[in-house]
Protein backbone atom coordinates (compact mmCIF):
# COMPACT_ATOMS: atom_id res chain seq x y z
CA UNK A 1 0.00 0.00 0.00
CA UNK A 2 2.80 2.40 0.97
CA UNK A 3 4.62 1.62 -2.29
CA UNK A 4 1.50 2.48 -4.29
CA UNK A 5 1.14 5.78 -2.44
CA UNK A 6 4.81 6.60 -3.03
CA UNK A 7 4.47 5.74 -6.71
CA UNK A 8 1.38 7.92 -7.00
CA UNK A 9 3.21 10.81 -5.32
CA UNK A 10 6.18 10.28 -7.61
CA UNK A 11 3.93 10.37 -10.68
CA UNK A 12 2.28 13.56 -9.42
CA UNK A 13 5.68 15.21 -8.81
CA UNK A 14 6.93 14.19 -12.25
CA UNK A 15 3.73 15.55 -13.78
CA UNK A 16 4.17 18.88 -12.00
CA UNK A 17 7.79 19.10 -13.18
CA UNK A 18 6.79 18.29 -16.78
CA UNK A 19 4.02 20.89 -16.71
CA UNK A 20 6.31 23.54 -15.16
CA UNK A 21 9.17 23.08 -17.57
CA UNK A 22 6.79 22.42 -20.44
CA UNK A 23 5.27 25.89 -19.98
CA UNK A 24 8.75 27.45 -20.11
CA UNK A 25 9.61 25.45 -23.22
CA UNK A 26 6.37 26.50 -24.91
CA UNK A 27 6.95 30.15 -24.02
CA UNK A 28 10.53 29.96 -25.26
CA UNK A 29 9.40 28.35 -28.51
CA UNK A 30 6.97 31.22 -29.14
CA UNK A 31 9.68 33.81 -28.39
CA UNK A 32 12.13 32.11 -30.74
CA UNK A 33 9.55 31.93 -33.53
CA UNK A 34 8.68 35.63 -33.14
CA UNK A 35 12.34 36.67 -33.22
CA UNK A 36 13.14 34.51 -36.23
CA UNK A 37 10.12 35.98 -38.03
CA UNK A 38 11.40 39.50 -37.28
CA UNK A 39 14.88 38.60 -38.56
CA UNK A 40 13.34 37.17 -41.73
CA UNK A 41 11.26 40.33 -42.30
CA UNK A 42 14.29 42.59 -41.79
CA UNK A 43 16.39 40.55 -44.22
CA UNK A 44 13.64 40.57 -46.85
CA UNK A 45 13.11 44.30 -46.49
CA UNK A 46 16.84 45.05 -46.79
CA UNK A 47 17.26 42.79 -49.81
CA UNK A 48 14.65 44.90 -51.61
CA UNK A 49 16.46 48.13 -50.77
CA UNK A 50 19.24 49.86 -52.65
CA UNK A 51 22.30 51.19 -50.85
CA UNK A 52 23.46 54.73 -51.49
CA UNK A 53 26.26 57.13 -50.67
CA UNK A 54 25.78 60.86 -50.27
CA UNK A 55 28.64 62.96 -51.69
CA UNK A 56 28.66 66.56 -50.43
CA UNK A 57 30.11 69.32 -52.60
CA UNK A 58 32.04 72.32 -51.30
CA UNK A 59 30.25 75.67 -51.48
CA UNK A 60 31.21 78.02 -54.30
CA UNK A 61 32.03 75.32 -56.85
CA UNK A 62 31.09 76.10 -60.46
CA UNK A 63 28.08 74.20 -61.76
CA UNK A 64 30.02 72.76 -64.72
CA UNK A 65 32.57 71.21 -62.33
CA UNK A 66 29.77 69.71 -60.24
CA UNK A 67 28.18 68.03 -63.25
CA UNK A 68 31.55 66.87 -64.58
CA UNK A 69 32.09 65.00 -61.30
CA UNK A 70 28.50 63.70 -61.39
CA UNK A 71 29.08 62.23 -64.86
CA UNK A 72 32.37 60.70 -63.77
CA UNK A 73 30.76 58.94 -60.83
CA UNK A 74 27.73 57.92 -62.87
CA UNK A 75 29.98 56.18 -65.42
CA UNK A 76 31.35 53.85 -62.74
CA UNK A 77 30.30 50.25 -63.32
CA UNK A 78 28.96 49.73 -59.78
CA UNK A 79 26.75 52.84 -59.91
CA UNK A 80 23.15 52.60 -61.09
CA UNK A 81 22.34 56.31 -61.01
CA UNK A 82 23.31 59.64 -59.44
CA UNK A 83 20.79 62.22 -58.21
CA UNK A 84 21.84 65.83 -57.67
CA UNK A 85 20.37 67.91 -54.84
CA UNK A 86 21.22 71.62 -54.92
CA UNK A 87 21.88 73.51 -51.70
CA UNK A 88 18.63 75.40 -52.26
CA UNK A 89 16.69 72.15 -52.47
CA UNK A 90 18.63 70.81 -49.49
CA UNK A 91 17.42 73.80 -47.48
CA UNK A 92 13.80 73.21 -48.52
CA UNK A 93 14.13 69.56 -47.53
CA UNK A 94 15.74 70.48 -44.21
CA UNK A 95 12.92 72.88 -43.34
CA UNK A 96 10.32 70.26 -44.20
CA UNK A 97 12.05 67.59 -42.11
CA UNK A 98 12.19 69.95 -39.12
CA UNK A 99 8.82 71.67 -39.53
CA UNK A 100 7.77 70.40 -36.09
CA UNK A 101 10.94 71.64 -34.41
CA UNK A 102 10.56 75.43 -33.89
CA UNK A 103 13.95 75.78 -32.17
CA UNK A 104 15.83 74.52 -35.22
CA UNK A 105 13.75 76.68 -37.58
CA UNK A 106 14.36 79.74 -35.40
CA UNK A 107 18.11 79.06 -35.37
CA UNK A 108 18.00 78.77 -39.15
CA UNK A 109 16.26 82.16 -39.47
CA UNK A 110 18.76 83.78 -37.10
CA UNK A 111 21.64 82.39 -39.14
CA UNK A 112 20.36 84.35 -42.11
CA UNK A 113 22.07 82.30 -44.81
CA UNK A 114 22.10 78.85 -46.31
CA UNK A 115 25.14 76.96 -45.00
CA UNK A 116 24.05 73.57 -46.33
CA UNK A 117 25.93 71.79 -49.11
CA UNK A 118 24.68 70.59 -52.45
CA UNK A 119 25.21 66.85 -52.81
CA UNK A 120 24.90 63.74 -54.96
CA UNK A 121 22.93 60.67 -53.94
CA UNK A 122 24.88 57.81 -55.53
CA UNK A 123 22.71 54.69 -55.94
CA UNK A 124 24.55 51.39 -56.14
CA UNK A 125 23.61 48.41 -58.30
CA UNK A 126 24.54 46.04 -55.48
CA UNK A 127 24.86 46.65 -51.73
CA UNK A 128 28.05 44.58 -51.73
CA UNK A 129 29.75 47.24 -53.89
CA UNK A 130 29.66 49.85 -51.11
CA UNK A 131 33.34 49.42 -50.18
CA UNK A 132 34.37 49.62 -53.85
CA UNK A 133 32.62 52.94 -54.34
CA UNK A 134 34.07 54.33 -51.12
CA UNK A 135 37.54 53.32 -52.33
CA UNK A 136 36.81 54.92 -55.70
CA UNK A 137 35.80 58.21 -54.06
CA UNK A 138 39.00 58.16 -52.02
CA UNK A 139 41.03 57.59 -55.18
CA UNK A 140 39.34 60.49 -56.97
CA UNK A 141 40.45 62.83 -54.19
CA UNK A 142 38.48 65.58 -55.89
CA UNK A 143 39.07 69.10 -54.63
CA UNK A 144 35.37 69.85 -54.85
CA UNK A 145 34.23 67.03 -52.51
CA UNK A 146 33.70 68.27 -48.95
CA UNK A 147 32.87 64.84 -47.49
CA UNK A 148 30.69 61.81 -48.08
CA UNK A 149 28.51 59.57 -45.93
CA UNK A 150 28.29 55.81 -46.19
CA UNK A 151 24.58 55.42 -46.83
CA UNK A 152 22.34 53.26 -44.66
CA UNK A 153 24.83 50.59 -43.66
CA UNK A 154 22.48 47.78 -44.63
CA UNK A 155 25.33 45.28 -44.87
CA UNK A 156 26.21 45.91 -41.23
CA UNK A 157 22.59 45.35 -40.21
CA UNK A 158 22.49 42.11 -42.18
CA UNK A 159 25.70 40.97 -40.51
CA UNK A 160 24.26 41.58 -37.04
CA UNK A 161 20.90 39.95 -37.67
CA UNK A 162 22.62 36.93 -39.24
CA UNK A 163 24.58 36.56 -36.02
CA UNK A 164 21.38 36.86 -33.96
CA UNK A 165 19.65 34.25 -36.10
CA UNK A 166 22.51 31.75 -35.72
CA UNK A 167 22.54 32.19 -31.96
CA UNK A 168 18.77 31.85 -31.64
CA UNK A 169 18.79 28.62 -33.61
CA UNK A 170 21.76 27.02 -31.83
CA UNK A 171 21.49 28.20 -28.23
CA UNK A 172 18.61 30.53 -27.51
CA UNK A 173 19.36 31.15 -23.83
CA UNK A 174 23.01 31.83 -24.53
CA UNK A 175 22.03 34.15 -27.38
CA UNK A 176 20.01 36.32 -24.97
CA UNK A 177 23.03 36.65 -22.67
CA UNK A 178 25.31 37.55 -25.59
CA UNK A 179 22.76 40.05 -26.83
CA UNK A 180 22.64 41.84 -23.48
CA UNK A 181 26.44 42.07 -23.52
CA UNK A 182 26.51 43.48 -27.07
CA UNK A 183 23.59 45.89 -27.14
CA UNK A 184 25.88 48.73 -28.22
CA UNK A 185 26.03 47.16 -31.68
CA UNK A 186 22.27 47.47 -32.15
CA UNK A 187 21.93 51.25 -32.26
CA UNK A 188 20.91 51.37 -35.93
CA UNK A 189 17.78 53.42 -35.35
CA UNK A 190 17.68 53.92 -31.57
CA UNK A 191 20.58 55.15 -29.44
CA UNK A 192 18.82 54.27 -26.17
CA UNK A 193 19.23 50.48 -26.10
CA UNK A 194 19.98 49.68 -22.47
CA UNK A 195 16.38 49.09 -21.40
CA UNK A 196 15.27 47.49 -24.65
CA UNK A 197 14.78 43.77 -25.27
CA UNK A 198 16.06 41.99 -28.35
CA UNK A 199 12.46 41.87 -29.61
CA UNK A 200 12.04 45.65 -29.15
CA UNK A 201 15.27 46.49 -30.95
CA UNK A 202 14.60 44.17 -33.86
CA UNK A 203 11.10 45.67 -34.17
CA UNK A 204 12.55 49.20 -34.22
CA UNK A 205 15.17 48.13 -36.78
CA UNK A 206 12.40 46.81 -39.02
CA UNK A 207 10.44 50.05 -38.71
CA UNK A 208 13.56 52.15 -39.26
CA UNK A 209 14.37 50.67 -42.66
CA UNK A 210 12.71 53.13 -45.00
Amino acid sequence: MKIKILLSLLIIIIGIIVIYFGKDYYKESIEKRELLNLVSEIREKIENKKENIEVYIKNGVAEKDIFTLKERINNTEEVESVDYVSKEQALINFREENKDNPEILQALRELGKNTLYSFFVVWLRDKDDLDKIISYLEEIDSEIIEYYSHGHGYNLILEKIDSIERNIKTNYRKSKIEFEENKKYFTFFDKDVENKSIHDLLTETLKGIE
